[in-house]
């Protein structure tokens, strides 16, 4: 790739400490020694989260044509399989010098923390120190590398004091928070444990368990750590600010990165290296375990200013005040954030009032602080700020549907955070994905751009083969690239990849943007698909058209789009959906008339599992229409699943779109109602938008309850913001929440006599009773009797039944 070292790295998402901590590290000995890094970032092997498993098809780019050596974290990407799952990793890259961090891999050079000598001396010090005997224990997840030692560790440190562990004080953990507060239940409630008699302190294997820990013996009026002392382990960023502070073991992430890249350039160069490196552990006593000694470890990272903010603020208070509150006044903060700058101002202007006494630098120690102060509140403002201009910019992406427009937003955005290289991939027709699999062996550069602005590219983008990453000559050889590389993809829907270079300053960035760069494309994709089967079926059309011209048959053109109109509703239902969320029992069903509407319903679940359902109706018939519901289903898909966000704002952003493409591009005036609802849990569900009245069958009383929608039709005009808003109702317990279309209650009898919403909400409460299969086929037997089997409109029916 180019003519120096390229070292590679597989970690986990970018959006928590230890795998940015690695990555800081090794991106630091890349710039030291003037080589190059490439990030490639996947999810542990087997998540279970969602479809996060997808990201791991990078794994299979990885290959000697693209990096001479590679650092794998497998501490974290192991976390949820037995070792040997991570040796066949491993021995995918046998042809590369490997170096492991977080754990040991066997027949491969790692580096590793001291598990035993941190553990062993946070329990040591809970004995020798504070004088506690009856110490409990939580374990973490049974297949992680790290979870044995520090138990073991925790054992010869009670045998070393002629304590016995007790076996009922072992309890099981899985890393989260809520394992935490499941121990102390368990422990508790279960095991008839007292505290302060049966036991006196709690080790955690990490510090996301030892805050469950804590936060649910002080639900229970048990005071830390006057009553029970708590300790964990990993020193997260959040220990020293829980309360009381977290007593934890600290490890040296960033060494432990650090070693490792020295180790693997070694390696490379044909050196011998240690199969073993440890990295020391330390035990920080803060409050939690009974110590009032302050943290003995620095911050990890100064605060990085400016060089004339810095002057300022040490020589000139009142010259940074000034500079600092420009800069809010211009930052478009909303009026609850001026609020709290309005409160941090109110002590940084009186820098003469805080004098102390004590000294410090040479300094009073109210001088100092003030300083200190000043520092943190102009970094906050900028972190602040810069996150939020990001998260702008993803709202940007999904105001298209055009892939060529997307990259131009795309481009604009990434320019205006600094960011001087990018490369983006869309895989050649992707299969559908299977975990492991193998990358489509053909893909396209659709998106390129370095130091020097944008290259150019054809329409269509280059196709190269896809283990090159990019095509020949994109990666200079006089480069040198440190660059970030992320999977697209959405859902269970394989789209690319990307590269983007390593300095934006919030790592934490790079998985928000990979998200919203995904769902875009997902999205602008779908319509690209759908405009060229459209231009398919326009040139069909045609020469249906002459053919219905030398044959006279209407009815054949009528037809074929009436073919194609159901075509686009039927395939965008969702299929699996009865057991798709715990708390309800779903089904859902459509009958196409003879001449197709545009009927639309989805129920689909977001990255978060909450429940979102829609339910609408597109004014008109035939292909027209259908394309209108598809754009409604892609923005009200794309956005639930990657944002979390309010009812209305999905109804406000779906018009936003329809305006702008069905009015503005395509000038059509159809328009569309629409409600959408959001579970909020415990059966409370929030709605907004205009469409039919909302049906709930209450159990208890065995009657129906209309509930009216409000607001406007979509595509009417290009802001509803100001008609539109959130409402909310709840189920109980064996309630029926129905969803229609008017197709169900337009329909006439022989008589003439139209069945209309009260007659239909008779219907419902007759089987109301039912399981929702039943209900279901009971309603649609009695609506079509009433009209005599003749419909003439589409019906679509949904019906939610809480269960729990």
């Amino acid at each position: 790739m180019t003519d120096s070292f390229t070292i590679g790295m597989i970690g986990d998402e970018l959006d928590y400490d230890i795998p940015i901590l690695y990555f800081r590290a090794i991106r630091d000995i890349a710039l030291q020694y003037n080589i190059n890094l490439l990030h490639f970032t996947g999810k542990p092997i087997r998540s279970p989260f969602n479809y996060s498993i997808q990201a791991n098809i990078l794994y299979e780019l990885i290959n000697e044509q693209n990096i001479d050596g590679l650092i794998i974290e497998s501490n974290v990407i192991a976390s949820y399989v037995p070792e040997k799952e991570l040796i066949d990793l491993c021995h995918k890259y046998h042809s590369l010098p490997i170096v492991s961090v977080g754990a040991i891999v066997e027949g491969i050079p790692s580096v590793v923390n001291d598990n035993t000598q941190g553990m062993y001396e946070a329990v040591s010090h809970l004995i020798e120190v504070h004088d506690h005997q009856h110490i409990a224990y939580i374990l973490g997840p049974e297949e992680h590398p790290d979870v044995q030692e520090r138990y073991n560790a925790y054992i010869r440190a009670m045998n070393d004091h002629d304590l016995s562990p007790d076996p009922k004080l072992t309890l099981p953990g899985n890393f989260q928070t809520s394992s935490g507060h499941q121990a102390v239940s368990e422990l508790i409630d279960q095991r008839n444990q007292k505290p302060g008699r049966d036991f006196d302190a709690f080790v955690c294997t990490n510090d996301y368990m030892a805050f469950g820990v804590i936060a649910e013996l002080q639900s229970r009026g048990i005071r830390i750590p006057e009553d029970i002392a708590v300790v964990g382990f990993d020193n997260n960023v959040s220990a020293r600010f829980f309360s009381p502070a977290l007593s934890t073991v600290h490890q040296f992430f960033e060494e432990m990165g650090k070693q490792a890249a020295e180790l693997l350039l070694r390696y490379i160069k044909g050196e011998d290296i240690p199969a073993v490196t440890r990295v020391p552990t330390q035990y920080i006593q803060r409050q939690s375990c009974g110590c009032k000694n302050p943290d003995i470890i620095k911050p990890e990272k100064a605060l990085e200013l400016p060089a004339d903010v810095f002057t300022a603020i040490t020589s000139n208070p009142r010259e940074f005040l000034q500079y600092l509150s420009s800069q809010i006044y211009d930052s478009g903060l909303s009026r609850e954030e001026l609020l709290i700058w309005e409160h941090i101002f109110t002590m940084l202007y009186q820098p003469e009032r805080w004098d102390w006494g004590m000294k410090n630098q040479g300094k009073s120690f109210g001088q100092y602080a003030w300083t200190e102060m000043g520092k943190a509140s102009y970094q906050m403002f900028r972190d602040i700020n810069y996150t939020k201009k990001f998260l702008v910019s993803g709202m940007n992406f999904i105001s298209t549907l055009d892939i060529a427009e997307l990259m131009n937003i795309l481009i604009e955005e990434l320019q205006s955070f600094g960011v001087q290289k990018c490369y983006l991939v869309l895989y050649e027709n992707p299969p559908a994905f299977t975990y492991p699999q193998t990358p489509p062996q053909w893909s396209r550069l659709i998106l390129a751009y370095d130091m020097n602005g944008r290259i150019e590219l054809p329409p269509e983008g280059l196709l190269f083969q896809t283990r090159s990453l990019v095509p020949e000559g994109f990666l200079k050889k006089h480069d040198r690239l440190r660059m970030v590389m992320e999977a697209l993809y959405f859902r269970d829907e394989q789209i690319g990849f990307w590269l983007i270079d390593s300095y934006i300053k919030n790592e934490k960035l790079y998985p928000i943007l990979t998200v919203q760069i995904a769902s875009s494309l997902h999205g602008a994709l779908l319509l690209k698909q759908f405009q060229e089967r459209t231009r398919e079926l326009a040139i069909a059309n045609k020469e249906i058209q002459i053919l219905n011209r030398q044959l006279k048959d209407e009815n054949l053109r009528i037809n074929t789009e009436m073919e194609v109109a159901r075509h686009i509703q039927i395939s965008l239902l969702p299929e699996v959906i009865k057991t798709i969320h715990p708390d309800f029992e779903i089904t859902a069903r459509m009958l196409t008339a003879a001449e197709v509407g545009g009927d639309y319903y989805d129920i689909a679940l977001d990255r978060e599992g909450t429940l979102w359902l829609g339910i609408g109706d597109v004014s008109g018939h035939g292909v027209a229409s259908g394309l209108v519901m598809m754009m409604a289903q892609t923005v009200h898909t794309t956005i639930t699943t990657n944002y979390n966000i309010s009812a209305r704002d999905i109804v406000i952003m779906v018009n936003n779109v329809l305006f702008k493409n069905i009015t503005g591009r395509m000038g059509e005036t159809l328009y569309m109602t629409f409600t959408t609802l959001k579970y909020l849990g415990k059966g409370q569900f929030q709605y907004a938008g205009l469409h039919l009245d909302l049906i709930i069958y209450r159990q208890h009383t065995g009657t129906c309850e209309l509930i009216e929608t409000r607001g406007m039709w979509l595509n009417v005009k290009p802001d509803i913001r100001e008609n539109t808003k959130n409402a909310e109702f709840s189920l109980e317990i064996g309630d029926v929440l129905v969803l229609f279309t008017d197709g169900l209650t337009e329909v006439f009898n022989r008589e003439k006599k139209i069945l209309d919403i009260y007659g239909f909400k008779d219907i419902v409460a007759a089987h109301g009773g039912k399981d929702v299969e039943a209900m279901q086929e009971a309603i649609f037997r009695d609506v079509t009797n009433w009209c005599n089997g003749d419909p003439r409109d589409d019906m679509s029916l949904v019906l939610v039944r809480r269960v729990r």
